[in-house]
């Protein structure tokens, strides 16, 4: 069932970035502080927090960013892994200028570990960030990401994300 979903959603963000001649592909890498509010074995809602790790692959045009995420983080209490789909509108054009606001919406499937508990499930939320052009090569991302989670065990999650992306 997750491989059927996965490849769904690859179809239909590959089809959305190959829509366009003129979108740029970029892979990179992120690390965040994220804080996750999740179930443990004595305790409901329980915070913690730690860094968190990603790779990412996409495609950007004038208006639209489309991206696959693979995060992790561990806590120590707490971890999650998730694989993610974004969808970012760009507030200003690349051409106008290396300093791209934009605004975005993402879904995915977590797992999530904590003391004697696993659950795993779907999850959605939102971003907003900006992306600041270093070289023609090299991007620089800064974002803030809020997932919500379908799971009984995993809440929420927040992440202040910088990631470094090469574009090709």
């Amino acid at each position: 069932m997750m491989k059927k979903i996965i490849l769904s959603l690859a179809c239909v963000a590959g089809l959305s970035s190959a829509a366009t001649a003129e979108s740029t592909g970029f892979i990179g890498l992120e690390v965040g502080y994220t804080s996750i509010q999740g179930d443990t074995l004595l305790i409901n809602s329980y915070d913690s927090s730690d860094v968190s790790y990603g790779v990412r692959l996409g495609a950007m045009n004038e208006e639209w960013r489309t991206m696959f995420l693979g995060t992790y983080v561990d806590s120590g209490d707490q971890s999650i892994q998730s694989g993610l789909i974004s969808f970012d509108y760009l507030l200003t054009s690349p051409k106008d200028g290396g300093f791209i606001p934009y605004i975005g919406a993402h879904g995915g499937y977590a797992s999530y570990e904590s003391d004697f508990i696993q659950g795993d499930g779907y999850v959605y939320g939102g971003q907003i960030g900006v992306i600041v052009d270093l070289m023609p090569e090299l991007a620089l991302d800064v974002n803030y990401r809020y997932t919500l989670a379908d799971s009984d065990q995993l809440n929420h999650s927040g992440s202040l994300v910088v990631a470094l992306d090469y574009k090709f």
